[in-house]
């Protein structure tokens, strides 16, 4: 089974406004409501693809009750910790004629308490060979970040991380199996600022071998993607797409690549699949995952190639 971890979910508002302009008023040409947070886009974006997982959310209040409600109608079962605080609320600007995305994100509140219980309860849970997305941004001390991916991984779990900050560098410390940072991330993380592709490479392997990660996967947005395996380094170009919002691309990528393990799909096929995953997304409005009948288009225009530096 896949669990996919999320302490800081949201209500996604995503607003419609040709010609958005800040200081002046707005018309709103549309709304969409989406339950959002980076694990639920996972839980999402997995079953879009075919597969099935468990979100596993701290909710609480109108917000958290409205995620709950709308993952259970689209048959995404749920763990849920239910919290005294009540879950945040992000709002999308999307201007289809400026083509940008706009957010405003709440800072929502992550009890200490509440995320032990969370992280407590899946442990119960958790059985040889699944896997357990942990997403988002975190306090890592706040959670014990390292010690609970060190406990997942001890009952047999492989562990996918995608954060940033403290807590990424956290979190590799621990060896989860999975990695996906962007190359903003990476660059952050390994203390560098890079001025040629050859130098993201060269961090993702000095990555991989120093925290004895057994997959890093870079996306690079537009760029495409960079993957690094026990079998050197895996170069996909980006895909041509019409973008409509970036909300949720990299959500979809890790979603396609837990999918993907979970279905002991081979390696070259996984990487192929995530890169198509995230550019779909790109086209989709809100957080809104995109169908199983669009990443499949865009897989079959994926290239993937083996280099060396």
């Amino acid at each position: 089974m896949i669990y996919t971890i999320t302490l800081n979910p949201a209500r996604d508002k995503s607003l419609t406004i040709g010609g958005f302009a800040a200081g002046k008023v707005n018309r709103v040409q549309g709304v969409r409501n989406d339950p959002g947070g980076k694990g639920i886009n996972v839980s999402k974006a997995i079953s879009a693809l075919g597969g099935k997982s468990v979100a596993c959310a701290i909710l609480g209040g109108e917000a958290g009750a409205y995620i709950e409600k709308s993952l259970a109608e689209m048959g995404i079962d749920c763990l849920v910790v239910h919290s005294k605080y009540e879950t945040r609320t992000n709002i999308k600007i999307l201007d289809p004629i400026g083509r940008t995305t706009t957010d405003v994100n709440e800072p929502g509140h992550c009890d200490p308490a509440e995320a032990a219980e969370l992280f407590d309860t899946v442990e119960a849970r958790i059985r040889p060979g699944d896997l357990c997305v942990i997403s988002g941004k975190l306090d890592a001390q706040a959670v014990s970040l390292a010690k609970r991916i060190q406990k997942l991984s001890a009952l047999g779990a492989r562990i996918l991380l995608d954060t940033q900050g403290e807590a990424l560098r956290m979190g590799v410390q621990a060896a989860p199996f999975l990695v996906k940072p962007n190359d903003e991330e990476l660059c952050e993380l390994m203390g560098f600022a890079a001025e040629e592709e050859n130098d993201l490479m060269r961090a993702a392997l000095r990555l991989r071998a120093e925290c004895g990660i057994g997959i890093v996967a870079l996306s690079m947005g537009a760029r495409g993607a960079l993957f690094v395996d026990d079998d050197g380094l895996w170069r996909a170009p980006g895909l041509r797409v019409n973008a409509v919002s970036t909300v949720g691309a990299g959500d979809t990528m890790m979603a396609a690549l837990a999918y993907a393990l979970s279905t002991c799909m081979d390696r070259a096929d996984m990487y192929r699949l995530a890169l198509a995953a995230g550019a779909a997304a790109v086209g989709c409005p809100g957080s809104q995952s995109p169908g199983k009948a669009e990443i499949t288009t865009l897989y079959e225009k994926t290239e993937l190639r083996r280099v060396t530096i």
